[in-house]
């Protein structure tokens, strides 16, 4: 990704830029924080070699990118987001997404970043689609992400194990056809 291909990732009140090593230490804290790790999947303790080690797998792939989440007015760093299983034949990727500083919650900065990556995916990237899986039960997630246009394409029955227990995870997608050209008009 170039510096003028991220340089677009801003709307005025948040802003996107490549997960840097000096950000290290605040995921790290954020790894330690239960709600997260199961949010995002995070599998055994999270520990400063294990995220250094994270971070230069990371630097070496072209099939996934990872931005901070930052406000525009401190440059506080609040959550991440990232694309991976980036498909270039396909023109698909998966996201994620989680905001990790509570006083940043509620506050339509989640939104705000999708739509800065929903550009960087369809415009920057030329993605044809972007995809995720989130827990059937988690009814929030889902009217975050229907909000944002995505539509449910499938439910994967007893797909993950957490706590002991199979849940059901729910696909959701959105093409770039659907996308209504760019952040400022949904």
């Amino acid at each position: 990704h170039t510096p003028e291909a991220t340089a677009n990732l801003n709307d005025g009140v948040v802003y996107l830029r490549e997960l840097a090593k000096s950000d290290l230490d605040r995921t790290l804290d954020w790894m330690s924080r239960s709600e997260i790790r199961t949010a995002i999947r995070i599998r055994g303790p999270a520990t400063r070699e294990s995220q250094e080690a994270w971070f230069e797998r990371l630097q070496k792939t072209r099939d996934k990118v990872v931005y901070a989440i930052c406000l525009t007015e401190d440059h506080q760093h609040v959550g991440n987001l990232s694309l991976d299983q980036i498909d270039p034949d396909d023109r698909n990727a998966r996201f994620s997404i989680f905001i990790a500083d509570e006083g940043a919650r509620e506050r339509g900065i989640g939104s705000r970043a999708m739509r800065l990556l929903m550009l960087d995916a369809f415009h920057n990237r030329g993605l044809a689609k972007i995809w995720c899986k989130t827990t059937a039960e988690n009814q929030k997630v889902l009217d975050f992400y229907t909000k944002l246009g995505f539509q449910v394409e499938g439910n994967l029955r007893h797909h993950e194990c957490i706590d002991g227990k199979f849940v059901d995870k729910i696909l959701l997608g959105l093409l770039s056809t659907e996308w209504q050209d760019g952040p400022s008009t949904r």
